[in-house]
């Protein structure tokens, strides 16, 4: 066996052990119903669309959900050891 095969090997028993007796996750994807394309012609329809929908649309990000989702943020989980 090579030394990086070898390696490998020691990675894995090593996650193994780390990962015993942790909960399992359950991860479900939602998918939208529906995806809509909407073209604001200037600002002032911009910020009217943002009151309408109560978000604040940012230049660069290009997907929001309404209602707004705040479930797939995960900064906020931890591992607790009992």
């Amino acid at each position: 066996m090579s030394k990086a095969a070898e390696r490998l090997k020691e990675i894995k028993d090593a996650d193994k052990k780390e990962w015993k007796n942790m909960p399992e996750y359950k991860f479900t994807e939602r998918k939208p119903m529906r995806t809509i394309k909407i073209n604001i012609e200037n600002v002032e329809d911009l910020e009217e669309f943002e009151k309408l929908i109560g978000q604040k649309i940012y230049p660069k990000r290009n997907t929001y959900w309404y209602p707004e989702r705040h479930d797939s943020l995960f900064s906020d989980l931890v591992y607790v050891d009992e």
